[in-house]
């Protein structure tokens, strides 16, 4: 069976956020059950002001929260306009690793933890930026950790990994069989794509974990 993995980003209603974090908190027993019902993986919910994001795998359909929690809902704007839809899908733009089948895709390590942080791309520079990615991507697969995937929506980059990192043992083959990525000056080339925070000195600034769910797989 097919596994699915996807990004979605979601605005907190003014005067919300608090009542929305305790909501979650409160609920998350049952925000289990639900993901386990209806063939949710993993699933891990982040916060930055009124910013809400969210990751997560389900098993032979797509990795959509749309309905799925209606009472935190009530406490989202409208993304999608007419349709009363309040999470809206980032686009992938660069992941470590991508998914074959269920049992590549298991961790194999206990007692992770999860991270996703946020940045903004030039509008300018967006372009030079996925290319780079992309370019990295397909020379270098399975360099970090298999799970992390930055996405891409509405001017926000959000970038998801799992601590301790798992690097694919057996990577696939890229699409490129060059060798372009400038790794040794990659840092410096990055910052030039990104808007500086006012209030953070740091291209990526860490969000709020409000909600997690990823299995524990230990090896026999």
């Amino acid at each position: 069976m097919n596994i699915y993995r996807n990004v979605f980003r979601a605005y907190i209603k003014p005067q919300t956020r608090d009542v929305l974090t305790v909501d979650i908190k409160t609920n998350e027993d049952q925000l289990k059950l639900l993901l386990e019902q209806y063939g949710w993986i993993a699933m891990s919910v982040f916060t930055y002001e009124d910013i809400l994001i969210l990751y997560g795998e389900r098993r032979g359909l797509e990795a959509n929260p749309c309905g799925l929690f209606p009472k935190i809902e009530t406490h989202l704007l409208d993304v999608v306009e007419m349709t009363g839809c309040k999470w809206r899908r980032m686009w992938d733009i660069f992941h470590y690793n991508s998914i074959s089948c269920e049992e590549q895709w298991r961790r194999k390590i206990p007692d992770k933890n999860v991270e996703m942080r946020l940045n903004r791309v030039r509008p300018e520079m967006f372009s030079s930026y996925v290319f780079y990615h992309y370019q990295f991507q397909e020379e270098k697969t399975g360099l970090n950790d298999k799970y992390g995937i930055i996405s891409f929506d509405d001017g926000l980059m959000s970038f998801y990994q799992e601590y301790p990192a798992e690097v694919e043992e057996y990577p696939f083959p890229g699409k490129l069989s060059t060798n372009n990525s400038p790794l040794d000056i990659w840092e410096d080339l990055m910052r030039k794509h990104f808007i500086r925070w006012e209030d953070f000195d740091q291209p990526w600034r860490p969000m709020q974990c409000l909600f997690s769910v990823i299995p524990d797989y230990i090896p026999q």
